[in-house]
């Protein structure tokens, strides 16, 4: 006889695509005169204006708008999972800068839980979030106003499930 051993709904829940987003945010100096930065920045930078789409009687435009940094990603890696090829780095005119990183999804449930426990004790992607901020602002000169990249990081891992098949309760 054997012994068969019932998933529960949540180990038959899988993942077919998503991604997660770990961002770092850091403080960078007074102030970022933007236009001077995209003249500076040697990347491809963009200025997309950012719209709030829930609920607003009208459109929510951040003004100015940030300026987007795309750069290539050659560092360091999380076991088990592979890392997108960019990075994005984002300048705000009060002096901050937000990097993120993308990594994509699939599996199950408890691979999620791997992954947020590896993100929370991965010091080399901060690390290089933090060199790469600190890189990027000694490189825009005066286009930082009393510049220098804060100790403090705040860090957020955002999850993205687009597609996934089992219990969803």
């Amino acid at each position: 006889m054997r012994n068969s051993v019932k998933e529960t709904p949540m180990e038959q829940f899988r993942i077919h695509r998503g991604f997660c987003r770990p961002l770092y945010v850091f403080e960078v100096g007074f102030a970022i005169d933007l236009d001077e930065a995209a003249r500076r920045v040697e990347a491809a930078a963009t200025r997309p204006m950012l719209r709030h789409r829930e609920g607003a009687a009208g459109p929510f435009e951040y003004r100015p708008a940030p300026l987007r940094i795309i750069q290539d990603r050659a560092g360091p890696s999380i076991p088990g999972f592979d890392l997108n090829p960019i990075v994005e780095a984002v300048l705000h005119d009060f002096g901050a800068a937000s990097l993120s990183y993308s990594i994509p999804l699939g599996g199950s449930l408890e691979d999620l839980v791997t992954l947020s426990v590896a993100l929370r004790q991965d010091g080399p992607l901060e690390e290089d979030a933090r060199r790469r901020v600190t890189e990027l602002i000694s490189a825009l000169g005066p286009a930082v106003q009393r510049p220098g990249v804060a100790e403090p990081v705040e860090d957020y891992f955002f999850f993205e499930i687009t597609a996934s098949e089992g219990a969803t309760d």
